[in-house]
């Protein structure tokens, strides 16, 4: 708008000139000089980026479910608590009505009691191997179905890892088949991604970047460490596994994290800042300065990533373009360089 007011400006002043003397006037009109601020032309390198966020979650986990509905008795570890694989995380009512660890832990003490008692006799050649076996055996079935029981009340840790979920309380009868804990190893943590089928070619094993993750200023190296062959039939993405290490523990499984790629990288090409080009109807432009004036070059360009545009022709390594001020000026114009 500014420069539409200068421009009618000038017309004005030469409409009036010579009327205003009652005769020719052959006196030149100087343009206005517009600060610029410039900046020198040089090869340099392109990076093109993507983001993709997700949650992150163990390296490895293991999602414990309720098999048996009776009411929790005990809960010795909370969230965020290191367990080991064997430890119980839940405990529920051994006495409850379909609970068969009662009945089952008697007979089981009653075929171990009967087990040692025919052993010693088949030790001593009281009775036959045939007598012994049955022992054995029943012993055996007995044990085979105590444990049965005692794991359905006694829920214990498959792995040994954090414990990052728990979903019952002490005094809950929680239904079949509730998701009610979840342990992880966090050592390293894994977040899985829907990258877009134009870009899925560019990820490969092995491919690092960088992550940050939600309440926590450091940026980590991240490693994709899988890559989908065929999209999803809902995203039509393809399923892309990150992880990332976490021996500090600092990183929380379960938190959300966004995760940056390059994605497509050129060196030593000319570029120049995104913000001193100027489009119109298709067609790429920036000025120009030599001599102190500033003239209009059309260029072609290439890739860009918000901050620079790659320049493919219309321009050479050490010219002086217009990064500030371009708005203001006209083809010709005469600039002064501005720090501002």
């Amino acid at each position: 708008m500014r420069r539409n007011l200068i421009n009618l400006l000038l017309i004005v002043l030469v409409a009036i000139l010579p009327l205003s003397c009652g005769k020719k006037n052959n006196t030149a009109i100087s343009l206005p000089t517009i600060p610029v601020k410039t900046l020198a032309v040089t090869p340099g390198t392109i990076e093109i980026t993507r983001e993709f966020s997700g949650g992150l979650e163990g390296v490895e986990q293991a999602d414990i479910y309720i098999r048996l509905s009776e009411a929790v008795t005990a809960l010795p570890f909370k969230v965020g608590d290191h367990v080991q694989a064997g430890q119980v995380l839940i405990t529920l009512d051994r006495g409850g009505a379909s609970s068969q660890y009662i009945q089952a832990k008697a007979m089981f003490e009653n075929a171990e009691k009967n087990f040692q008692k025919m052993k010693y006799l088949f030790d001593e050649k009281a009775i036959s191997e045939t007598a012994f076996d049955g022992a054995k055996t029943g012993f055996q079935v007995a044990k085979a179905n105590y444990d049965a029981a005692k794991e359905l009340v006694d829920i214990t840790s498959p792995i040994s890892g954090t414990l990052v979920g728990l979903d019952v309380k002490v005094g809950d009868i929680p239904r079949l088949g509730l998701l009610a804990a979840r342990v992880a190893r966090t050592d390293a943590l894994r977040m899985t991604v829907g990258v877009p089928a134009d870009l899925v070619s560019k990820f490969s094993r092995g491919m690092n970047g960088s992550l940050r993750a939600a309440g926590d200023d450091s940026v980590y190296t991240c490693t994709v460490t899988k890559v989908s062959d065929a999209a999803d039939p809902q995203t039509r993405t393809f399923s892309v596994e990150i992880s990332v290490s976490n021996e500090s523990r600092r990183l929380q499984a379960g938190t959300f994290a966004k995760s940056t790629f390059v994605v497509d990288r050129k060196e030593n090409v000319l570029k120049v800042p995104q913000v001193s080009m100027i489009s119109s109807e298709g067609v790429m432009s920036l000025y120009v300065v030599k001599n102190d004036t500033a003239t209009s070059r059309t260029v072609n360009v290439g890739i860009g990533n918000g901050t620079d545009t790659e320049v493919l022709s219309g321009l050479s390594a050490g010219e002086e373009v217009v990064v500030v001020g371009q708005s203001f000026l006209s083809d010709g114009y005469p600039i002064t360089r501005s720090a501002k």
